[in-house]
């Protein structure tokens, strides 16, 4: 007989398929949104809102923060280690790619950093490493 409170191996079961679900069917969604992107620019947008705002309604519907990878320890190393390893991402790309300066580079700069620090980090951090990821394992 199972102790009243303590997870059964069907109940577990049944939440890790549950799990698994959620993760396949929103990755499923995220891929034909991106597709259909392709084809209607303004669909980009919803894929961004989407990866940005499911997660975080999640959170707060859920209260599960912690899951999603969102504590207050180590912010300061998390900051450095994001911020060090784009830049070194960028200085990789910068030089094992052939370029040519375009004419608004500076405007690129000036408009890119802002929105991969505001927008495609975020994406990253919140759908996937915080939201899909942990339902995968």
């Amino acid at each position: 007989m199972a102790v009243t409170g303590a997870p059964t191996a069907k109940s577990e079961h049944n939440a890790r398929r549950k799990a698994l679900t959620e993760a396949v069917i929103a990755f499923l969604g995220f891929c034909g949104l991106s597709l259909l992107s392709r084809l209607y620019a303004p669909l980009l947008l919803l894929v961004v809102a989407s990866g940005l705002g499911f997660p975080l309604l999640w959170g707060i519907l859920t209260r599960d923060w912690k899951t999603m990878g969102f504590t207050r320890r180590n912010v300061g190393q998390a900051l450095i280690w994001g911020a060090g390893s784009g830049a070194l991402l960028m200085v990789i790309i910068w030089f094992t790619t052939e370029h040519k300066l375009a004419p608004f580079f500076g405007l690129q700069l000036v408009v890119g950093i802002p929105l991969w620090l505001l927008i495609m980090s975020p994406f990253q951090e919140f759908f996937f490493r915080g939201w899909l990821q942990p339902r995968f394992e």
